[in-house]
Order: C-alpha cells, then sequence, then structure tokens
C-alpha cells in the first residue's frame, strides 16, 4: 500500500488523519489481525508517528520504520529558506546566465513566496515549532520504531572516483562548507537533516526506539542505494 499526501498546505495532523482514514477504507482499522509495517520517508516519518501516538494508530500499525524523519525539526524546513540558499549557490556557480541573475531571482521569489504562503507543513518541522514541541512530548504508543540515518560525507566517499568529481563540482568546499558549518553547525547530516535529528525519538519507550548503524546515503538515495536497502530489509527482518 502507498500513502501519497499533499505536503504543503496540509498540516501534518491534518495528514496523519487522511493515512487513518485510507487504512480503515482497505479494512485495516483497530485489531486488524494482520501485521502493518509502515515505511516512512523525511517528513512521512512525522505523520506516521502522529498517526501511531495521537490518532490510535497503535492499535493499527505494528512496526514503522523511519528513513530520515527529521524528529527533532530541520534548518532546510521552508522552501523559500531552502530554494533561496540553493538559488544563491546556483547563480555563484553558473557564469554568463543568458538571463541576467537579477531577473531569474526575481522571478524565482515571485514562486517562492506564493509557496511560502501555503507551507504550513514544511513551517512545522522548524526545530522551534510547536509541532516539533508537541510531539517530542507524546506518550509511549507501545509500538516498535525503527530509525534510519543516512550520512551523506560517508556517502560521498563510498562513490567511484568519476562520482567523486561530479559531486565535488556540484558541491564546492563553500558549499559544502554552508551546509555542514552554518546550516548544520558541524554536525553529520543526509544534507536535509542531522543525525542527531532523525535519531532524537525518547528512548524511555517500551520497547526503546532501535537505531540502526549510519548509513552511507543521502536524503534522497535511502531507497536507491544499496547501503540503503540493505538497512530497510534488516529493519524489516529484525523488529
Amino acid at each position: 500500500l502507498t500513502f501519497d499526501y499533499e505536503n504543503l498546505h496540509t498540516t501534518i495532523e491534518e495528514n496523519a488523519l487522511l493515512l487513518k482514514q485510507r487504512l480503515e477504507a482497505v479494512g485495516l482499522g483497530a485489531n486488524h489481525a494482520k501485521e502493518l509495517h509502515i515505511i516512512a520517508h523525511s517528513m512521512g516519518g512525522l505523520v506516521s508517528r502522529w498517526f501511531i501516538e495521537r490518532e490510535g494508530g497503535n492499535k493499527i500499525v505494528q512496526h514503522l520504520v523511519m528513513l530520515g524523519t527529521p524528529n527533532a525539526g530541520s534548518p532546510w524546513s521552508t522552501v523559500q529558506d531552502m530554494s533561496f540558499a540553493l538559488l544563491g549557490m546556483g547563480l555563484n556557480q553558473i557564469p554568463g546566465l543568458i538571463l541576467p541573475a537579477k531577473i531569474v531571482a526575481d522571478l524565482v521569489a515571485k514562486s517562492l513566496q506564493f509557496v511560502e504562503n501555503i507551507d504550513n507543513a514544511l513551517d512545522q518541522m522548524q526545530p522551534d515549532s510547536e509541532f516539533i514541541k508537541a510531539i517530542a512530548l507524546n506518550p509511549d504508543p507501545k509500538v516498535p520504531y525503527t530509525i534510519i540515518a543516512g550520512d551523506r560525507s560517508a556517502f560521498i566517499q563510498q562513490q567511484s572516483s568519476r562520482l567523486r568529481r561530479l559531486m565535488k563540482k556540484l558541491f564546492t568546499p563553500a558549499i559544502n562548507k554552508v551546509i555542514d558549518d552554518l546550516v548544520f553547525g558541524g554536525e553529520p547530516n543526509d544534507i536535509a537533516v542531522s543525525l542527531a535529528s532523525i535519531q532524537s525519538v525518547s528512548q524511555e519507550r517500551s520497547p526503546q526506539p532501535k537505531i540502526l548503524p549510519t548509513i552511507a546515503c543521502d536524503h534522497t538515495t535511502y531507497f536507491t542505494t544499496e547501503a540503503g536497502l540493505k538497512a530497510l530489509t534488516d529493519a524489516l527482518r529484525n523488529y
């Protein structure tokens, strides 16, 4: 089963209710007598947690696997902040644009302002948001959680020499410094979320969340790298 959700205007709490409704519609309500594992990436983990911890999902779900979920928030939490940063990096790396940089920036800024006005769910992922504060205090659902976190620096090192050269062109030392030092304060990260945030689920739960060893991938490659797929397989086999 898959659950595709609108992730800008619709809040995380609303999507959690929609997830519950979708599951009930296919016969997966409380005490359904089957075994249901949820595999959730990024914000999907927060949607799943809210469903399990606040909307009775603990009577429906037997296991939650989270990959790259910003459990303590993300510094890339708004479309506008992330896009302007990436736009600035891109403009600095591309000489001789067909259109002057200011025109491109103005066009993008107007588009981003429209998105920023409706990005309710993305704003909720700010580290100091009311949602992140609330989810940290949620009651123990008594459901097994498995947490998978990727380290982008290890991912780059494991690539072929040709791919490493390409990634060095895309992520110059200056860009890496912005991401790692200014955005994440030197903390290891998967480019979108710090490892500390991904792993930030209270261990004072029964059962304790299982945190798998950090893997070599970034936020976009959990499901396409050998390391990511192996970790997911291990999570499903050994929960």
